[in-house]
Formats: C-alpha cells, structure tokens, sequence
C-alpha cells in the first residue's frame, strides 16, 4: 500500500508545484490535497498498526502520516480556512521531523535510498516554510524543486516498488 501513496503523493506534489508556479487554481488543487492526504494518513495507521513492514512499520507509517497530515493542512489552506503562515510552521516541523527520519533510514534501516529521499524532503519542506512562514519569495524554485521531488522521490520510487523492484 506504501508504494501505491509514493505515487499519488507525487501527483499531488506535481499539482501543487504548478499552483507555486501560477498555473494551477488553488481551489481546484485543494480536493486533491484532501483526498490524497486522508489516504496517507489512513495508509499511514494501517501500516503501523498491522506491522506490515516487519519492524519498520511504525517508522515507515509515522512518515506516510507526516506527509498525509501535510497534504490535509494544504488542502484546509487552499480553501481559504488556514492562514499560510500556520502551514509554513508545519513544515518547519516537516523538515525537521524528515532530517530526523533520514538519520533512522541511515543508521537503523541501512536504507541509502530513503535516507537521500528524507534529505531531500527536509530542504523541500524547508521551501515551502521560507514561502508560507517567513514569507520569502521562493515560489518559483519550490515549484521547480517540487516537480523533481514529485516524481525522484515519491513517483518513479513508487512505481519501482509497485513493478516488484527494490530500493537500495
């Protein structure tokens, strides 16, 4: 279930680096972000509690959370219910909480790939914080940084794994 979220979290991700770029309509990629992100979540809890991944699964599951709960928090924003400096806080905590999960991918789970994924979310979600807590105007490089993250790190990783493949 994992790898199927990897990949529509990427979906969402690539929506809403068109809405940073100014070529999508926030309100249309609001129910977007609301339908992915309670996937996630539920994903999320399914796999922590029937321990589907072995000993990873809480691990694994708390990160598909983070991420869920992050797509329903934008969603809530892009219809007009959350102001966008509360969004950017959460994704100070984002990025933090993704440093932390890449330490644990490298030294508990040995997993290169994921380590490199969660570094590379924690300088994303240090993007939209610039944006949408410190009000920087970095909408432009986000969007561009979203469109690569979309699919080297959730899409294509997803779809590897859906195809039987692993990751290093």
């Amino acid at each position: 279930m994992v790898p199927a979220v990897l990949v529509l979290y990427g979906a969402v991700l690539f929506v809403n680096a068109f809405f940073l770029l100014g070529l999508a309509d926030g309100k249309a990629a609001g129910p977007i972000n609301a339908i992915i992100g309670l996937i996630g979540v539920v994903v999320g809890l399914f796999t922590a509690a029937t321990n589907s991944l072995g000993p990873a699964s809480g691990f694994v599951g708390a990160l598909v959370m983070i991420f869920g709960v992050t797509f329903l928090i934008v969603s809530a924003m892009l219809f007009g219910a959350l102001d966008g400096r509360a969004v950017g806080w959460y994704c100070v905590f984002g990025s933090i909480a993704c440093l932390l999960w890449a330490w644990g991918f490298f030294s508990n789970y040995r997993s290169v790939s994921n380590g490199v994924f969660s570094i590379i979310w924690a300088i994303v979600f240090a993007l939209f914080a610039g944006n949408l807590a410190f009000s920087r105007p970095w909408a432009k490089i986000t969007g561009y940084a979203a469109i690569f993250t979309s699919f080297a790190t959730l899409m294509l990783p997803g779809y590897v794994l859906l195809m039987g493949g692993s990751l290093p």
